[in-house]
């Protein structure tokens, strides 16, 4: 059977499996500063190890999931459409959460925006606990993820975080149906870096197949 929600445009399916989840469990994030800014995979380090042949089959053993190397590779090439998948479909409840510190760089300042001088403060401690509130998780149901075929570029759009808007507020406030200032909402967008990591480490989706699904232009659309 495959899962599908009649207000999205198929674009086609995918075959999600435990193996993906264990993958994305491991994803290291950081925020890419164009435009507006958002949380994305960090390209540079998208496992926390510089890429080696057999990164992909260390981490699933470490999950108990017994693979080869080539499948290993091929199941790390998938993991751009599982982590879109995974976003549009996976459940989490919300709560404080426990939470590996798989941001980069710790202990440091990046950019928040490419219009100010703003900068937002990556935790540098390992372990960290996260509220999700259910504020973040319609963020983060109806952001636009990239769809990408390579972790170089994967993760929410800097430029349309969550909609059509030129101003990312517009959205926030259509999705939240709220009407709270520009302070208030940027301080929520800015947490979405560690509500996503979060997402990944703790939501579940069970294994079968999704159609691969774009967010809504506008909520409720046909």
């Amino acid at each position: 059977m495959i899962e599908t929600e009649k207000r999205y445009g198929i674009e086609r399916e995918f075959t999600f499996h435990d193996s993906h989840r264990a993958l994305l469990r491991e994803l290291h994030l950081t925020w890419d500063s164009a435009e507006s800014g958002a949380p994305v995979v960090d390209s540079q380090s998208p496992f926390g190890v510089q890429e080696e042949k057999d990164t992909g089959v260390k981490i699933l053993r470490k999950a108990g999931i017994k693979t080869t190397p080539a499948k290993a590779d091929m199941l790390i090439s998938q993991v751009p459409v599982a982590f879109q998948i995974f976003v549009s479909y996976g459940k989490l409840e919300p709560g404080t959460y426990a939470v590996k510190n798989n941001l980069t760089p710790k202990g440091k300042k990046i950019r928040l925006e490419s219009f100010t001088g703003q900068n937002i403060f990556v935790p540098k401690e390992d372990a960290l606990n996260v509220e999700v509130t259910k504020d973040h998780l319609k963020l983060l149901r109806y952001s636009n993820t990239r769809w990408s075929c390579s972790l170089d570029t994967t993760g929410v759009n800097p430029k349309r975080p969550y909609g059509d808007m030129a101003s990312y507020f517009i959205d926030m406030r259509e999705i939240l149906g709220t009407k709270d200032n520009a302070v208030k909402l940027k301080k929520l967008h800015v947490q979405m870096l560690l509500v996503l990591l979060t997402f990944l480490q703790h939501a579940e989706l069970t294994e079968g197949r999704y159609a691969m699904l774009r967010p809504p232009r506008k909520l409720g659309a046909a």
